[in-house]
Order: C-alpha cells, then structure tokens, then sequence
C-alpha cells in the first residue's frame, strides 16, 4: 500500500456539506440518514447566483464529520454544488473514513472543494493529517479521484517548506471487528 492510498482523504464530507442548501432529495444521494445541522451568525442565500453564504462562527455537522470556518460559500450549477470554499484562521474540516480507524483532519485559511476538477485544496497554512501521517505547508492539493496529494511551499515569497510526516507501518497484522 502506498503512502497516498494509506492517506485516504475521504470527501464525503463536502460532498455532505455542498448537498445541505441542496433539494432534500439530493440529500439521499449521500448514502447517510444522518441529519445534517448549520449553525451560523448570519446566513444568506442567493437562488439567482446560486450561491449560499453563512458567515460567523460556521460549524457544520453530520455525525462525525464537522467543518468549522469563519465563512462557508456553496456555489450551485445545473448539475448541483459545483464549489465550496471555507474561509478561517484556520478553517477546519474532520471526516472519519471508515476504512481507517484515524479521522483525516484538514486546516487553511481557505480550504476550496471544486466538483468538476475533483480536487480539494488547503491553502495559506495548510496541514492535513490522518493518525501520525501528515503534510504541511503553504498548499495541499488533493485530487478525490486519484487519490494524489501534492504540498508546495510559498512559491511568491520563496519562503517556508513542505514538511510530510510519515509513520513507517509495523508490519503488524491487527484483527477486525
């Protein structure tokens, strides 16, 4: 098993997330019966734009999946939620994959989801963990379909550096509930 598999950042989250301002039928397409709450100070949504805004204090959840952000944009096309962006100091995003006993943890001050190119991006102090194995710096691009997780340093500045941390697997075969 590779590094990036063992780093399996699972998207459901977003996915989730960009469903919730959603018809309630596409909320099936989640494959959770799981209620899914926003909490926010302001909420503003903009059908002609397709856009929903929540400002202040974001917190969205469903079960164990949570996204924290001072501001949270869903953008809506034909075809549904074509973008999320969080905007924080960091914003944050938890999911639990259930092919890994670790949840997979993001922070950035803007943490960008966009459908058509299936890829989330963590940037402006970017981390991602999942248990001991994380990557940290100034962007993280993670491509959903591929499974391919990229980090740069401050490419303007010329300064910082990508750091990955990386927990060698003992080899250990533990059993499965």
């Amino acid at each position: 098993m590779t590094f990036t598999q063992s780093f399996n950042l699972d998207v459901r989250l977003l996915t989730i997330l960009m469903l919730a301002s959603a018809p309630a039928t596409a909320l099936e397409l989640t494959g959770s019966a799981q209620p899914i709450h926003v909490q926010a100070d302001k909420a503003q949504l903009d059908e002609t734009r397709g856009q929903a805004t929540y400002i202040g204090n974001v917190i969205i959840t469903q079960g164990d999946s949570r996204l924290e952000a001072d501001k949270v944009v869903l953008v809506r096309d034909e075809q549904g939620i074509a973008r999320v962006e969080a905007y924080g100091q960091p914003a944050y995003l938890r999911q639990q994959n259930p092919d890994t006993p670790e949840p997979t943890e993001g922070w950035g001050e803007q943490l960008v989801y966009t459908r058509d190119s299936q890829t989330l991006d963590l940037l402006r102090q970017a981390r991602l963990k999942q248990g001991t194995n994380s990557f940290q710096g100034n962007a993280i691009h993670y491509n959903t379909e591929t499974r391919v997780v990229e980090a740069e340093y401050d490419e303007k500045t010329g300064t910082g550096r990508v750091e990955m941390i990386i927990t060698p697997s003992t080899g250990r075969s533990t059993p499965q509930p």
